[in-house]
């Protein structure tokens, strides 16, 4: 199987793209602000 090293990484290209992926990425794109916090 996989293992996620950066799953922060991961969730911004879901938000970047969330229109990409249909209404259920988008809603959680729009939430993203209150999940996660990216500091590179």
């Amino acid at each position: 199987g996989y293992e996620l090293e950066r799953p922060e990484t991961l969730l911004l290209l879901l938000v970047r793209h969330a229109d990409s992926f249909g209404e259920d990425a988008a809603a959680l794109a729009a939430e993203a602000d209150d999940i996660v916090a990216y500091e590179p």
